[in-house]
């Protein structure tokens, strides 16, 4: 399987995947952007940190770069990560987040990750991250 990003569209080839399958393969694809998980243990109260007023629990920040994104996109959108949100939560409850949130969070900011779009293909759940120079797929 290839993937590649056109312009706002994924490209998935299955060539290879219908050469060693079944021919009645058929694959049913949903596509969604990656959100950010809610925990339970993260009090829903308002704090600060750096200057600026957090809601961790309802993913939100006062600052600046969190507004711009709170207009393009979705609640809970991994895009919407400001720093505020990502020292908090490493700082406060790293050890509670699952793994993949986690890899996530830190590659977010070190390698420029651009979007993470969650695809469930036959029950098959597999992300896609998107940098400016290369994708990776993590399959799950």
């Amino acid at each position: 399987m290839k993937v590649k990003v056109v312009e706002e569209e994924i490209l998935i080839d299955f060539t290879n995947v219908l050469s060693t399958t079944d021919i009645h393969f058929n694959p049913v694809i949903k596509k969604k952007n990656y959100l950010i998980k809610s925990f339970n243990s993260i009090p829903k109260k308002t704090t600060r940190i750096l200057g600026v007023s957090i809601n961790p629990y309802y993913f939100t920040c006062s600052c600046k770069d969190f507004r711009a994104k709170a207009k393009e996109f979705p609640k809970r959108d991994f895009r919407r990560m400001c720093k505020h949100l990502f020292i908090y939560l490493s700082k406060y409850h790293w050890d509670e987040m699952d793994s993949l949130t986690k890899i996530l969070l830190e590659h977010k900011f070190w390698a420029k990750i651009l979007n993470v779009i969650e695809i469930e293909i036959n029950e098959n759940t597999f992300f896609i991250g998107i940098t400016k120079e290369s994708i990776f797929i993590i399959y799950i």
